[in-house]
């Protein structure tokens, strides 16, 4: 388990990165969504912003996942981190709610998952939010040859349009 600022060496190339809570309001729509930046900290092109809308990187593996089973529905960004090496130098996992403030979750963790097996790899509890309608969940970047992820947690009260345009994407 991470704290928030904490960072954490990915052995897996293929992972998905979750949002999970224990209690909300009915209905509580939460979408996932990624941002590939450059080694400016800025997208090069609106193509790097991979959500539901854009659902698939035009030059590497990073698509928005959307599945549902009898218990749950699961909104993800699920990435191939080996396809993605010589393109983007950090990858921010962002979630945004439809209808409703981060406040209203109760027990919100995100929850990186190894897509090969199945199994959660790394977990951290983001706290502390209020009256924001977006987060940077985490960070995937490159170090040393390999991935890292990084436990943000940071809230927008300007929601997604506040931090899509914080790293340079044109919102009409």
């Amino acid at each position: 388990m991470l704290t928030r600022g904490a960072n954490c060496a990915m052995s897996a190339h293929r992972v998905r990165v979750e949002l999970r809570w224990d209690t909300g309001p009915a209905g509580a729509t939460l979408d996932t969504s990624a941002l590939l930046l450059a080694n400016n900290g800025r997208v090069r092109s609106d193509s790097d912003f991979v959500f539901y809308n854009q659902p698939c990187h035009d030059k590497c593996s990073v698509r928005h996942e959307r599945s549902t089973d009898i218990a749950t529905v699961n909104d993800c960004v699920a990435m191939d981190l080996t396809t993605a090496t010589s393109y983007a130098d950090t990858i921010v996992v962002v979630g945004s709610l439809d209808g409703g403030t981060f406040s209203a979750l109760q027990g919100l963790c995100a929850v990186v998952v190894d897509s090969d097996s199945g199994a959660n790899i790394i977990s951290f509890p983001i706290t502390g939010l209020s009256t924001e309608t977006a987060l940077i969940v985490g960070e995937m970047y490159q170090r040393n040859g390999g991935w890292k992820f990084r436990a943000v947690g940071q809230g927008y009260a300007a929601g997604l349009r506040g931090v899509a345009e914080d790293f340079g994407i044109t919102v009409d």
